[in-house]
């Protein structure tokens, strides 16, 4: 008489293929189904406007967005920009530092303590690059004819009209009382242009006055100058895309992932012009009057501000790229140089603090966010260890006369003609009379 296994583990039930590619696909689909709906909870809200003479983009990440509220924050966006191009546009006549550019008087101007200390903090980049960075560059910026709108007409000045001008250009000539506040000119031909700063500021202001609404999570750009908080909708670091320094067309160099930083660029490839045959950029050197001389295309700068961002990426296209990149290594300052060589190749070094940022070409598609990879994982993983718990059982089924181990999962049971049941062939399972 055949004899019954009294091994407990004959009695437990036994996974099958068809069922444990079942149970994988279930896992998989509730994997995925799981994913999507956390992705789902997290909303992206992108806000666009106008903004000097270029455009902002504004993007938010929330779990949810109350009604109205792309129409309230954008109010909040437009009211900093107004707020910064009245104060410091060269476009407008009422603004603050065109009103102070037209008067020829060297008694101290009253202006807004954001203006005050923005020209602070200018002052402070001023000194540590020798002059590099001066925002009373303004009259030589019009004598190379950058201030004019057809530059066809314009002559190339002679050296005698640079020194002329570059008598009137120098930070120092500028005095900044905080207190007040207010500044004054030394002399009454002096101009200030914020334009290699404000933009800068203008991000930063964005970036605050959102944060003061309860915006945890966004990314604030106003042509190319960046300042990112928080995390994206998947869940990571604002990736940020550096262009390659190319004239005419746009094509992406390189990625850099931010949290709670700002990265500005400042490069030659934009605004420029040709003097017989020979190119010029709107960045000029203070200190000299004259255009740049060395082969730097572009400079990116990765700081807590996204203004001293600005000014610094300035100020580094300035001195070029050994004193520039000398300076910012001393300085710990994350920078990426970019130089044309003269096979009209370009040469990129960074900053040893630049490359804690960059993120690897090859990593350029979209990527998934940290939790749809652990759901996928936990989901794949699963199948795996059900396909190997079976695995297991067909393995040492000779062994342990596992009955009907794959109760015929893995190939039709097969039967003589009197219907009695045979070995399957997959797994050598004996009919239950043999069991023993």
């Amino acid at each position: 008489m055949p004899r019954k296994s009294k091994d407990p583990f004959l009695k437990q039930k036994k996974l099958v293929p068809r069922q444990v590619i079942g149970a994988g696909i279930v896992a998989l689909a509730l994997g995925l189904a799981f994913y999507g709906r956390g992705k789902s909870e997290v909303q992206l809200l992108k806000i666009n406007g106008e903004a000097f003479s270029t455009f902002y983009k504004v993007k938010v990440v929330s779990r949810e967005f109350p009604e109205g509220t792309v129409e309230k924050l954008k109010e909040v966006v437009d009211k900093e920009v107004e707020f910064v191009d009245k104060e410091m546009s060269r476009f407008r006549e009422d603004s603050a530092i065109a009103r102070f550019n037209a008067s020829n008087s060297t008694e101290p101007f009253i202006v807004s303590s954001e203006m005050a200390m923005l020209l602070s903090r200018s002052r402070q980049v001023s000194e540590m690059t020798g002059g590099a960075f001066d925002v009373t560059v303004g009259p030589l910026v019009r004598l190379w004819g950058f201030y004019t709108k057809n530059r066809s007409r314009v002559q190339e000045p002679s050296p005698e009209e640079i020194a002329k001008v570059r008598s009137m250009v120098g930070y120092s000539g500028l005095e900044i009382d905080l207190g007040g506040p207010s500044i004054k000119k030394n002399s009454p031909e002096l101009h200030v242009d914020l334009s290699a700063i404000a933009k800068g500021f203008a991000v930063d202001r964005i970036g605050l006055a959102l944060e003061a609404v309860g915006v945890k999570n966004y990314m604030v750009e106003i042509g190319g100058e960046v300042r990112a908080k928080g995390v994206n909708q998947q869940g990571r670091a604002w990736r940020i895309g550096i262009e390659k320094p190319v004239f005419e067309t746009r094509e992406l160099f390189q990625i850099v992932e931010l949290k709670d930083k700002s990265i500005a660029t400042s490069g030659d490839y934009r605004n420029y012009y040709e003097f017989s045959g020979k190119m010029v950029s709107h960045t000029l050197d203070p200190r000299t009057g004259s255009p740049l001389n060395h082969q730097l295309a572009s400079v990116s700068v990765v700081h807590d501000e996204c203004a001293l961002a600005d000014a610094l990426a300035t100020a580094f296209t300035v001195l070029g790229p050994k004193d520039g990149y000398d300076l910012a290594e001393a300085r710990g300052i994350p920078v990426l140089f970019m130089t044309r060589q003269k096979d009209g190749t370009l040469k990129a070094k960074a900053t040893s603090e630049f490359d804690k940022f960059t993120v690897s070409r090859v990593n350029n598609g979209p990527q998934q966010g940290l939790w749809s990879m652990i759901t996928i994982l936990i989901s794949i993983v699963i199948f795996i260890a059900a396909v190997f718990l079976l695995s297991v059982g067909i393995i040492f089924s000779k062994s342990t006369r596992l009955k009907k181990s794959c109760s015929g999962g893995l190939g039709p049971q097969r039967a003589d003609e009197n219907g009695n049941e045979l070995s399957c062939g997959t797994c050598y399972c004996k009919p239950d009379s043999e069991v023993e």
